[in-house]
């Protein structure tokens, strides 16, 4: 058993659902999802209209106004990395970009040139709609998508099979002093631990509560120490971290 976020190997069980077991990592205390799922049946999974259909992505789509002050809380996040952050005109990559609405409405407000890429074919025929140049497949197989100034990759680590290949493939397309954003759930934080210490005491019950805190489709859960780690494995240097 191997930490999907630091490598080390004494992994004990944290959380079992009808769905997916996750063993915390004593070195990190990240989370991994043991069996590991292929990155092949997760793309299934993500590309599958049951996935595109749920209600989470319905409501997120439709509250065009919360996106917005999305888009400008991840601009003031990068503005304290780079106070003369000036956006307009530069290249920005949106992996995991759904229909395009996070890549439209950033660049409505800062003036980048929009790109996107999603496993999702529905997604990327609606983001291709609203003139983002997506491209559906992952990040893997698009060796031509290089040479960016932001690439933004939001709720999106925490999906893959290998995270550190993603980071690695990620800083690969950026252009010198080039920025990533990144945004996962926290493992810290306090929904997490008392999703675990429920699911243990019930036995993973009721299923559609502890089913809802930990997703089937989230293979590994990050602590800061987790992330670093993929990171410094990726050579992907992190300039900040919040929680």
């Amino acid at each position: 058993m191997t930490c999907a976020a630091c490598q080390a190997h004494d992994l004990s069980l944290f959380v079992g659902t009808r769905q997916v077991k996750l063993y915390r990592c004593s070195a990190c205390r990240s989370l991994t999802a043991l069996p590991r799922r292929s990155e092949m049946s997760l793309t299934a999974f993500h590309d599958a209209s049951a996935y595109f259909d749920h209600p989470y992505f319905e409501r997120r789509r439709r509250d065009v106004d919360r996106l917005d002050a999305r888009c400008q809380d991840v601009f003031r996040r990068l503005q304290q990395v780079d106070p003369a952050l000036s956006p307009a005109g530069t290249r920005h990559l949106d992996v995991g970009c759904d229909t395009g609405l996070f890549a439209e409405r950033f660049a409505h407000l800062y003036g980048t040139e929009s790109h996107g890429i999603d496993v999702n074919a529905r997604a990327v025929a609606l983001a291709r709609a609203r003139g983002i140049a997506a491209q559906h497949t992952d990040l893997a197989h698009a060796p031509h998508l290089t040479g960016f100034d932001l690439v933004t990759l939001i709720d999106v680590i925490e999906h893959v099979a290998n995270p550190v290949q993603l980071l690695a493939e990620v800083r690969s397309r950026l252009r010198p002093n080039g920025l990533c954003y990144l945004e996962t759930p926290n493992v810290a934080s306090a929904i997490y631990t008392a999703g675990g210490w429920l699911s243990n005491l019930t036995g993973g019950r009721p299923e559609s509560l502890c089913e809802r805190v930990f997703l089937p489709e989230h293979v590994q859960y990050f602590s800061a120490a987790g992330l670093e780690a993929a990171g410094s494995a990726a050579r992907f240097p992190m300039v900040t971290l919040t929680g």
